[in-house]
This record gives structure tokens, sequence and C-alpha cells, in this order.
């Protein structure tokens, strides 16, 4: 991943983004290592969503890289919005969790 992004820094393509790049990687590999296994891709169901693998192995990274690469200068300005949003938010599901524990209850 870091190899695509040193290619992508270096040679700033005109079409694309490394995240894409990445993807399509990553799936030519899956499809390689599934033909290479004997099995075929349709024996399996790839649509199934595993949560304790996405939030454990895939988000962090995701989450990470995002703040790595966030500018700095952007951030600082936009700090006010970003501080009433997540409040916001905050009180917003405080008060959707209340009313509904209160309507259970």
């Amino acid at each position: 991943m870091f190899f695509i992004g040193a290619l992508f820094e270096k040679y700033k393509p005109k079409y694309g983004h490394e995240t894409s790049a990445i993807l399509i990687i990553g799936i030519v590999f899956s499809v390689i290592y599934f033909y290479a296994h004997g099995e075929s891709p349709e024996d399996y169901n790839l649509w199934q969503f595993r949560p304790d693998l996405f939030f454990d192995a895939i988000l962090p990274p995701i989450v990470f890289n995002a703040g790595f690469n966030m500018k700095r200068k952007k951030f600082f300005a936009n700090l006010g919005n970003i501080a009433v949003t997540g409040i916001g938010v905050t009180f917003v599901c405080f008060f959707i969790y209340s009313a509904a524990s209160y309507l259970v209850l």
C-alpha cells in the first residue's frame, strides 16, 4: 500500500486515486488466491459482512490514514465546525437513546 502511495506521489497520474488502485490490486490478488487454491470465488459467500473483521482490522487503518493525511491548516480552520458537529451529534444521540429507553421501559 505504501508502495502504491509512493508511486502516486512521484508520478502524479491524471486520473484515479491511490485508494482505487489499491482496491483493484486487492481484487486481483484475491481472485488469484482463490484460483491458486483450486477453488472459485463462487464457492464462498463473498458478500457476507463480518463486523469483527471490519471494526478490528479494516477501520483503524482507514481512520489513521485520514488523520495522518489531513492538512493541519484546514483542520484548525474548521475546528469550530468540527466541534459543533461532534457536540450536536452527541446530544442528538443522547436524546434519541433517552427517548427510546423511556418508551421501552
